[in-house]
């Protein structure tokens, strides 16, 4: 979860000792190699599944980015606000929002809006003045948020500026998961599945999206092996289970660009440990609305509004789909939306490949190539000889399709011919 969402209270315990959803602790913590143990199984079971998924992966993802978007941002409305907001749907959070807005601290609101200009203004100023050597604006904005807080007491009336607030320091100690257990095998498996399956395709996903936009290659299957790693580690230390985050991505995508490299993955670990053993009490007076304003500025670049355009334009069909995914996924939530847009993707393949383009060929005058006669006039049939071209694979979906499409060139061939037949017997 971004760090914007985590308690801010005292009484916080280290998230090692949270529960979730009723799963003791212990057991949580050992959640974490759910992605890894799916990631056996899909490669032992389906070693193809992962070139197959990533072919289909940016399509499917891309419908639902903009949807997720906007799902992220309404989930940083309770720290933008300075309000409670009980965690719900988008449509129910949003009414929840506009209906108590007279619940809003004016100072949270100020500072989160001021955030967001801040973030953008600098970016501007980024492009234009400082393209090689940019201004680190969202570190910017938390260093000057941080001490103002803690300089004016913005924290304490009649501000009450809500801040992170105690955040417990230091690191677990590594354990091995009891895998010996047969009861705890068990009692994980369904979450194995579930957890392991939405964390690979999410991974992948947010790869191949930010691979497109940034044009480099990945490689899914040492993805897959980078991730179940990733949780055989986490898992030792009872940690969540690690997958691709949309908003951290959108940071990362949105400070360094295609200049970012792997690395800064180990530096980013490296501060969090420098953070959590050393550094924790420097945070307590951090303003969640400037960690908010953060993520507002970051996921604006996963809203894209020109590929419908682009979409309605050239095929309206796929806009339908696109906008059906969206929606979707607004409604019912990012895990359902990416099932959905799976399926809505797979409909629309069967559904294309059931009744694919098909063609009536002829041979165009001095020359040896045939084509569609309905868009060559010119083009003359093959006396005696239907040549049909079928722009798919014949499956059980479009058997039928394919027979009557074929007996009506057939019967379209023979007539042809007789009228052209009868013309060039007038003609002469």
């Amino acid at each position: 979860t971004p760090a914007s969402s985590r308690s801010e209270t005292a009484s916080v315990k280290p998230f090692w000792h949270a529960t979730c959803s009723g799963v003791m602790p212990e057991r949580f913590g050992w959640l974490a190699y759910a992605p890894a143990s799916s990631s056996v199984l899909i490669m032992l079971v389906c070693p193809w599944c992962t070139e197959t998924y990533s072919a289909e992966a940016p399509f499917v993802f891309e419908r639902f980015t903009s949807a997720a978007a906007v799902l992220i941002s309404t989930s940083q409305l309770k720290h933008l606000l300075g309000m409670k907001i009980p965690r719900a749907h988008f449509m129910e959070t949003l009414y929840y929002a506009l209906t108590h807005i007279g619940e809003a601290n004016p100072a949270t609101v100020g500072v989160g809006v001021g955030g967001v200009a801040l973030l953008l203004g600098v970016k501007r100023i980024n492009k234009a003045k400082c393209p090689k050597i940019p201004l680190p604006e969202q570190l910017l904005l938390l260093l000057v948020a941080t001490v103002a807080t803690y300089a004016f007491s913005l924290d304490a009336p009649p501000f009450s500026l809500p801040i992170l607030g105690d955040v417990p320091s230091g690191l677990p100690a590594p354990r091995f998961p009891p895998i010996g257990q047969p009861g705890l095998v068990y009692s994980l498996l369904k979450p194995t599945l579930v957890v392991g399956t939405f964390c690979f395709i999410l991974s992948v996903s947010l790869a191949r999206t930010f691979a497109m936009k940034f044009e480099y290659k990945i490689d899914p299957n040492q993805e897959l092996v980078a991730l179940g790693l990733a949780n055989v580690c986490g898992a030792c230390f009872a940690a969540y289970p690690a997958s691709g985050s949309l908003s951290r991505s959108a940071l990362v995508a949105s400070s360094c660009g295609a200049e970012c490299t792997p690395m800064h993955g180990v530096f980013t670990m490296l501060l969090v440990m420098l953070k959590l053993l050393l550094l924790t009490p420097a945070f307590k007076p951090m303003p969640n609305a400037v960690l908010a304003s953060i993520v507002f500025a970051a996921v604006k670049s996963l809203f894209d509004v020109r590929r419908v355009r682009t979409l309605w334009r050239v095929k309206r069909a796929d806009a339908v789909v696109w906008l059906s995914a969206f929606f979707l996924t607004l409604l019912l939530g990012i895990q359902l939306g990416i099932g959905l847009s799976a399926f809505i993707s797979l409909v629309g393949i069967v559904a294309r490949s059931s009744r694919p383009n098909h063609a009536l060929l002829g041979q165009l005058p001095g020359t040896r190539l045939y084509r569609d006669v309905r868009r060559f006039p010119q083009a003359r049939l093959v006396p005696g000889v239907a040549v049909f071209r079928f722009d798919a694979s014949l499956h059980f979906a479009n058997k039928d399709f394919f027979r009557d499409n074929v007996v009506r060139a057939i019967e379209a061939s023979t007539r042809l011919q007789r009228l052209r037949g009868a013309d060039y017997a007038a003609a002469a």
